[in-house]
């Protein structure tokens, strides 16, 4: 038990009293044997030893009781020294459970910024997007105004053909009533010779003249028949083209308006952008979503991204052919992989097939719709030079597009 300075001079001074005592009897009997001091001042010493002995006893009493005060604080001290290190030992405790929590809360801080920091950059990104997608809009209003102006065009010059061909028709209406009309003064003309001996000379020549000028007119009649024939195969031509034009074109933009409504999960996560053109539509997978870096196996998560996309396909394709092409971006394999793939065409190429098999063997499309390119880094549509274009690059396109015949 620890005691402070004061109770430890306490202490002290009663543990000496007994040796004064002892000090004080020596004295007496030394004075007493030795004669030094008379009777009288023997017997003041001697009621002195009693008052001393009574102050001894008060002393021992008082000395008891502060034995007992001094256990009693040291008991105390003891309880006071047990709960202050159980309250050190609680504090350290709550310190250490703070400093984990403020560890915690760091960690939490910089995970909210990288959070806050990827999606100021996934707004960049998105902004982008926009931009370009108003471009894509822009570029496509464009495309069918023109497709428009192509068709106003092709009507205009039909009219104008079907215009050649009635004028044509009347013509030859006309040159067949001359013929007819020239025929009739040729049989008048054979008629007269009969009645005629002497005009015969001259309505010989007539008729030789007039039979040329018929043979003339029919061979003429029949240019301008073979010319009609032409321009009306000509204008058949033009209209089974535009009809053609605008069939594909209207077959395009309803596979546009399915499979957009079908995919819109897809296009609004951006894991798949799509494009249309009057001639195809082209569907834009990632290869962070069906393939790892320099892989061309699909992982698992994008086998279930490639069953739905094609399930959506086989189920609104009708009679649209499917391209499948693969895109890398600028920079080279570094290692040669132990399947063969050791440059980026042949990483495009593998990647192609693989999920051309897959639209076959898994989502169940008919191979005859099915085709598979390998395009490398060669039809880039973003600047390699940088992270995000090189991502754009490394793709896989699913074209549809209208049968050839």
């Amino acid at each position: 038990m620890k005691l402070d300075e004061h109770t430890a001079d306490q202490k002290l001074s009663l543990d000496v009293t007994p040796l004064i005592d002892v000090v004080f009897l020596l004295v007496l009997f030394f004075a007493v044997s030795t004669s030094f001091i008379s009777a009288e001042d023997l017997q003041g010493l001697k009621s002195s030893l009693v008052t001393l002995t009574v102050d001894k006893q008060q002393l021992s009493g008082r000395l008891a009781y502060q034995d007992e005060e001094i256990d009693r604080l040291g008991g105390a001290f003891s309880d006071l020294q047990t709960e202050y290190d159980r309250m050190v030992e609680q504090k350290t405790a709550e310190l250490r459970q703070l400093g984990r929590e403020i560890e915690r809360k760091e960690g939490e801080a910089a995970k909210y910024q990288w959070m806050l920091d990827a999606l100021e950059k996934e707004k960049v990104t998105l902004l982008e997007q926009q931009r370009r997608g108003s471009a894509t809009a822009k570029a496509l209003k464009e495309q069918l105004e023109q497709a428009f102006k192509d068709y106003a065009s092709l009507t205009l010059k039909l009219d104008t053909l079907k215009v050649e061909r009635d004028d044509q028709a009347r013509t030859e209406a006309l040159l067949l009533a001359l013929y007819e009309e020239r025929s009739a003064e040729a049989s008048s003309v054979e008629e007269a010779l009969e009645r005629s001996e002497s005009a015969r000379a001259n309505l010989a020549e007539t008729v030789a003249a007039r039979t040329k000028e018929s043979t003339n007119l029919t061979l003429e009649l029949e240019v301008l028949r073979r010319r009609v024939a032409r321009q009306d195969r000509e204008l058949e031509k033009h209209e089974a083209l535009a009809l053609r034009n605008q069939n594909q074109a209207d077959r395009i933009t309803a596979a546009r308006a399915t499979i957009g409504q079908a995919l819109a999960a897809y296009l609004k996560d951006q894991s798949i952008g799509i494009e249309q053109t009057p001639q195809k539509l082209v569907l834009q997978l990632a290869d962070r979503i069906l393939f790892d870096s320099g892989s061309a196996e699909i992982k698992p998560e994008g086998l279930t991204v490639l069953r739905s996309v094609g399930k959506i396909l086989l189920a609104r394709l009708g009679d649209l052919s499917v391209r499948i092409g693969g895109h890398t971006d600028n920079v080279p394999m570094r290692v040669i992989r132990t399947n063969g793939l050791d440059s980026n065409w042949s990483l495009s190429s593998a990647r192609a097939v693989n999920v051309v098999r897959f639209l076959e063997n898994e989502v169940g499309i008919s191979p005859e719709k099915l085709a598979a390119t390998g395009y490398g880094e060669h039809q880039p549509i973003a600047d390699n030079r940088t992270a995000a274009g090189r991502a754009r690059n490394r793709r896989i396109e699913i074209v549809l597009v209208p049968p050839s015949n």
